[in-house]
């Protein structure tokens, strides 16, 4: 229930700080990038994750798709951070 509730507040909140940030005619590619992403990693995830739950317990499954979860947020931090910097030394002073 509460990650059904979640989604929608995510995705609004995820547009909209694309287009805000995004240069107009780069809006387009952009939203095409980031959604473009989330649906092949739903796609990976169905695809793994069934095999995952044959071999193992549903218990086991939950453990390493939240693991993974956390990795994933670990490296797009990662990620964030550096190109954050980059942009920063990028600027004219």
């Amino acid at each position: 229930m509460l990650r059904g509730a979640a989604i929608p507040l995510i995705g609004t909140s995820v547009t909209t700080l694309i287009q805000r940030t995004t240069p107009q005619e780069l809006l387009g590619r952009t939203l095409a990038n980031v959604y473009g992403g989330v649906e092949v990693a739903a796609a990976l995830g169905y695809l793994c994750g069934g095999p995952l739950l044959d071999a193992t317990s549903p218990r086991a499954t939950f453990v390493v798709i939240g693991l993974g979860g956390l990795a994933g947020t670990i490296v797009c931090a990662t990620l964030l951070r550096c190109a954050d910097g980059s942009a920063a030394r990028r600027r004219p002073t």
